[in-house]
């Protein structure tokens, strides 16, 4: 890989749980393996104002606890400012104008890397101030999951965003999937002649998919009173995950014949019932800061669905997503069917063995 061209990198709800544990980490690494810009300024914003220092200790201690090795710490955090913002058309200044200035700083040439690591609530007034300041005319803008909360309101903030940008300058991130053994699921069938000619219908009993998580939901109750863990989790990273377990071979490995297959995936999927669904709260959910003392917000949902296709047709696929649970774990499990016929006494028909099962660990 080389390094890209000089850049301007502004990251919303930069003091933030998903900043600290993922973004601001991430891009110390791109630092440390000399694959940052040559010449790059970093601005974190938010409505919470901050000093520079501030926001270089937030990240400082987020790089501690995610990496341990703060490497050439000072170079790396002279880069490092904040300004705290507010959001929406016309109450853009103070940011366009950090924005101009650290482009000043490292060259009028270069590009601005928008990422909004904010609530869904609040895309479409950053959208909007986005579009009106044209901070990003040069550049590209970076959402985290989920987009919308609904289709209608996906496609009321797509329409707002074309009004100044094009598509190819909106980026749509799950960041579950840039996980290392989540692409190795497709290795693992499409590569290996032993477990693809049985990964069907045919051989496969069911699927379960599993996202459990043993912390809470810790300082994110408003997030998280905004989309429940069925947005937050299941219609993103599961499904995406299932997409990959579930789909037909791509002809190539490009990313449009991957998503191809994605697609049909998605369509062959039969409209989830309420019957299919169990949604749960751990106790104590709602004496968290954020939350509504009656809330009946899910902090924990399972789904079984089907996809209505020739490879799976009556092959049910289980997902678990929740907080606070007995065990932390992320994996693919498939549940291959027993034999037609038991033949060795004391086999699984007598003593309740369970089938074969191929448990593939996504926490690496």
């Amino acid at each position: 890989m080389t390094a890209p061209g000089s850049h301007v990198i502004v990251i919303f709800g930069a003091a933030g749980d998903l900043a600290k544990k993922k973004l601001l980490p991430a891009f110390h690494r791109l630092w440390t393996d000399g694959l940052m810009p040559e010449r790059w300024s970093m601005i974190g914003t938010g409505r919470t104002k901050r000093s520079d220092e501030d926001f270089r200790e937030i990240a400082r201690q987020a790089v501690r606890e995610s990496v341990g090795d703060e490497g050439d710490w000072d170079r790396f955090a002279e880069r490092l400012s904040y300004t705290g913002a507010d959001y929406g058309p016309g109450r853009t200044e103070t940011l366009t104008a950090a924005v101009a200035d650290a482009r000043r700083s490292v060259g009028d040439d270069a590009e601005t890397l928008v990422y909004l690591s904010t609530p869904p609530s609040t895309y479409h007034d950053i959208s909007a101030g986005l579009v009106e300041s044209g901070m990003v005319a040069r550049g590209r803008v970076v959402f985290e999951k989920p987009f919308g909360r609904d289709r209608a309101d996906a496609a009321a903030l797509a329409a707002c965003l074309r009004q100044g940008l094009a598509d190819d300058q909106v980026f749509l991130i799950d960041h579950f999937l840039g996980k290392e053994a989540v692409h190795d699921l497709l290795s693992v069938r499409f590569a290996n002649g032993l477990f693809e000619p049985v990964w069907n219908r045919h051989h496969v009993d069911h699927v379960q998919i599993d996202v459990l998580e043993s912390g809470d939901v810790g300082s994110r109750g408003d997030f998280f009173e905004e989309t429940g863990t069925l947005r937050d989790m299941l219609t993103t990273h599961l499904l995406h995950v299932l997409s990959f377990a579930a789909m037909d071979p791509p002809p190539n490995l490009s990313a449009d014949a991957i998503a191809t297959e994605v697609e049909k995936v998605f369509t062959s999927i039969i409209p989830l019932e309420p019957e299919s669904v169990v949604r749960g709260q751990y106790t104590g959910y709602r004496d968290t800061e954020g939350v509504a003392p009656d809330s009946d917000v899910e902090t924990f949902v399972a789904a079984r669905l089907e996809i209505r296709n020739h490879r799976w047709d009556g092959v049910p696929f289980v997902l678990r997503t929740g907080k606070a649970l007995a065990t932390k774990r992320s994996g693919v499990t498939v549940v291959f069917k027993s034999p037609p016929r038991e033949m060795f006494a004391g086999g699984v028909a007598d003593r309740g063995l369970d089938p074969n099962r191929l448990m593939i660990d996504l926490d690496r």
